[in-house]
C-alpha cells in the first residue's frame, strides 16, 4: 500500500484521535511548549526540531509532537476523510474577512515576505503546488500546511513538531539560529520523513514512521 493510501485509509483514525487530543488539552488549559524535555516521554514517537538538533537521540525518539499529513492527503479535500475540515482550519488566518475559499489562496498569500517553494510562482494556488506529486514545492506546501493546521487548531497549537519560526528560517534558508538535523538531507526531507508520525509510533530503519 502506498503512503498515499496508508494516508487516506488511516484519515478518520488520525482525525480522531487528533480530535481526542484537543479534547485533553482544552480540558488541561495547556498548550504544548516547543523545547519539551526527554523525561517521562514515550521511547518512539516524533522528535521536536529542537531536540532533534541538540542530538538528543535518534530522529525517532523524543517529544509528543505531531508530523502532519501527507500531501496525498491534501491534494483533494473531501469532507467524507476530514481533509477539507483540515485544509480549510490551515488556511483560517488567509481566508477569514477575505472573501476567498481555501483553494484560491495562492504561493503569493501565504509565503509573503519568505522565500517560494522551488518552481513555483506568486499566483500559483496552493491546491496546485501540493498536487505536483512528490515534488520539492509539494513537500514545501504539505509542510506549510500541516504547520498552519496546528498553530490554527486551539488547544493543538504546538504539537507540529517544527514552530513557525523554525519552519520559516529552514524554509528561507537561515541557519543563523536552526538547522536541519542530522540524519536528514534537507528542509524537504526533514518535512516528508517526519510526516505521519504521531506519539507512540515507532520507525523505520529509514527514520519514517509506521
Amino acid at each position: 500500500m502506498s503512503n498515499e493510501e496508508k494516508n487516506s485509509a488511516n484519515v478518520a483514525d488520525n482525525h480522531t484521535d487528533i480530535d481526542k487530543s484537543k479534547r485533553k488539552f482544552s480540558k488541561a488549559g495547556l498548550v504544548a511548549p516547543v523545547i519539551l524535555t526527554l523525561a517521562s516521554k514515550p521511547v518512539f514517537a516524533v522528535q521536536g526540531l529542537s531536540n532533534m538538533i541538540s542530538g538528543n537521540g535518534s530522529n525517532c525518539r523524543g517529544d509528543n509532537f505531531q508530523g502532519g499529513f501527507s500531501h496525498g492527503f491534501y491534494k483533494k479535500p473531501k469532507a467524507t476523510n476530514g481533509s477539507l475540515e483540515v485544509i480549510q482550519t490551515a488556511l483560517s488566518h488567509l481566508t477569514s474577512g477575505t472573501g476567498k475559499t481555501f483553494d484560491q489562496v495562492t504561493i503569493a498569500d501565504a509565503f509573503t515576505g519568505h522565500s517560494f517553494p522551488p518552481n513555483t510562482s506568486g499566483t500559483d494556488t496552493l491546491i496546485s503546488v501540493v498536487r505536483k506529486d512528490g515534488t520539492p514545492e509539494c513537500q514545501i506546501v504539505a509542510g506549510y500546511l500541516n504547520l498552519y493546521y496546528y498553530v490554527n487548531s486551539g488547544g493543538l497549537q504546538g504539537q507540529y513538531f517544527m514552530s513557525t519560526e523554525q519552519f520559516w528560517a529552514l524554509n528561507d534558508g537561515d541557519t543563523t539560529k536552526w538547522a536541519v538535523p542530522a540524519g536528514y538531507t534537507d528542509f524537504v526531507d526533514l518535512i516528508e520523513k517526519n510526516m505521519g508520525g504521531v506519539p507512540g509510533d515507532t520507525c523505520n530503519a529509514d527514520g519514517t514512521y509506521r
